[in-house]
């Protein structure tokens, strides 16, 4: 894989290194930092703009089946047109949002890829929009065990809202692009408490803008999952989803049980089942915001029922199911790429992966699980993202 930047423990990345050690496969991930190495597999670490003959090199020692590139950075735009003149099928993962116009990858570079995963149907859309082929969607997913609505935890709630109010919540950093200013009239009214959980340079400001609110910080783990399932209604406020950050709140506080009011866009849409799951309201609208905000939250009975639903709508995107899909992927471009040769040696049920030398019995391309005797592949994975 080749990673703009990796983080251990946060990401895609890490997961999908990880699945696939799981799964017996072998890989290599090529990034700017992080350790020597991930999930048993050895990190190559280059600089922000490296020579393509290392990168070349890199690929050819490790004889990959498949390259995958997580973003569309310049590490990335360096490694596909590497991948493809080697012959070594690439996959490009673009993410929630995807690339358009100016930010994403010229021409060139996405001719060469064999299939771009769009994180959502609203990318994927985009994507068609701007005429591209060989498009798939392989959205985000959600830790279902993690996030969870047994980690509500009532003593945490009554320490913040000891005389019973609504506890609204915003998962995200504290910066001006992120409108948290839209929370002034829920933080006003005495129905509810703010929890603000995040940081972030606009900090200081809002606290003076929202005197009422709770600053919880940086929460991972189980205490996040808590803070998540905790919550009465997740409100997501910028207009624009970056680093896909309004996939992943949402996606948390859903599997937690958690309705989400978000703002109207592609991403939104795509994530909240409204009406059942939660609303969505016009970006930049405090007024709806908060119309919103009490149109869930006025009675007892259909919060539950918005509860119930809200983890529903996202039991199909567990992380394993998605990463299974993924290899699905890395099996079907593997599987092209051999077909149009005359000679192949390379198993088809790999992903940058490189096949043990045992018999494999692959299941047929498109397949979600691996079927080999030894399913030992090399799976080389340059990651521009840190989704």
């Amino acid at each position: 894989m080749v990673a703009e930047s990796f983080e251990p423990g946060s990401g895609s990345v890490p997961r999908v290194l990880a699945h696939l050690a799981a799964e017996g496969h072998e890989a290599l991930l090529v990034t700017h930092a992080g350790p020597t190495t991930y999930a048993g597999f050895p990190v190559r670490r280059v600089s922000s703009w490296p020579a393509a003959p290392r990168l070349r090199g890199t690929m050819r020692r490790f004889g990959p089946d498949v390259v995958h590139v997580a973003g569309h950075g310049r590490l990335g735009r360096r490694a596909v047109p590497v991948a493809a003149s080697l012959g070594v099928p690439v996959v490009l993962d673009v993410g929630p949002t995807g690339p358009t116009g100016e930010s994403g990858p010229p021409p060139r570079v996405l001719e060469q890829v064999d299939r771009v995963l769009a994180g959502s149907a609203a990318a994927l859309r985009d994507l068609q929009a701007h005429g591209l082929e060989r498009l798939a969607l392989w959205p985000c997913g959600v830790d279902l065990t993690a996030f969870h609505p047994s980690r509500r935890s009532e003593s945490w709630r009554g320490s913040l809202a000891p005389d019973g109010q609504r506890l609204v919540g915003h998962v995200g950093p504290l910066e001006r692009v992120e409108e948290v200013d839209l929370l002034t009239g829920l933080d006003r009214d005495e129905r509810y408490r703010l929890v603000l959980v995040g940081s972030g340079p606009d900090e200081a400001r809002l606290r003076r803008l929202l005197p009422h609110a709770h600053f919880l910080g940086d929460l991972r783990g189980e205490a996040l999952a808590a803070a998540y399932a905790s919550l009465d209604v997740l409100v997501h406020t910028a207009r624009r989803e970056t680093c896909g950050r309004l996939v992943r709140a949402g996606l948390e506080a859903l599997a937690s049980g958690v309705p989400v009011v978000a703002p109207r866009n592609g991403v939104a849409e795509d994530l909240v089942d409204e009406g059942s799951a939660g609303l969505l309201f016009e970006p930049g609208d405090a007024a709806d915001l908060e119309a919103c905000v009490a149109r869930l939250l006025h009675d007892d009975l259909a919060l539950r029922r918005t509860a119930l639903a809200a983890r529903r709508s996202v039991r199909h995107r567990s992380w394993r199911a998605l990463d299974e899909a993924l290899v699905g992927h890395y099996r079907d471009v593997v599987t092209t790429s051999s077909a149009s040769s005359t000679v192949s040696t390379r198993c088809t049920c790999g992903s940058m992966a490189r096949p043990a030398a045992s018999a494999c019995s692959s299941g047929q391309a498109g397949s979600s699980t691996l079927q080999c005797s030894r399913p030992t592949s090399t799976i080389g994975a340059t990651d521009d993202s840190s989704a």
